[in-house]
């Protein structure tokens, strides 16, 4: 079997393997990787019309959003992606404004 599976992490929780799930299992990488965006986005959208920046959207990202990531399945090629990463981008994109570098700033 080849595939993907995409696991939701809880940045509230970060590094407890308790609070994670199984989001589903995906036949693509590009599959995977929309519905982990997804995850991000969903988290984003609702949150930007209540914070004034970026910065403060992202913060609240990496403190309380899920933070999904792509598992490969047997021999299937590993996906590149970053939850923290693509937040950070959206963030920008959504405020029109950088995000100064994090110290400790996972990507």
């Amino acid at each position: 079997m080849k595939g993907y599976k995409v696991v939701v992490a809880d940045n509230y929780h970060y590094m407890d393997e308790s609070a994670h799930y199984v989001l589903g299992f995906f036949e693509t990488a590009d599959e995977a990787l929309a519905a982990a965006k997804g995850i991000v986005d969903e988290f984003l959208n609702e949150a930007a019309p209540k914070v004034g920046s970026a910065d403060e959207l992202y913060r609240g990202y990496v403190g309380f959003g899920e933070d999904p990531f792509i598992v490969p399945i047997g021999k299937a090629p590993r996906v590149e992606f970053s939850a923290w990463g693509y937040a950070k981008e959206r963030c920008e994109q959504l405020a029109g404004k950088a995000i100064p570098e994090q110290e400790g700033e996972k990507e």
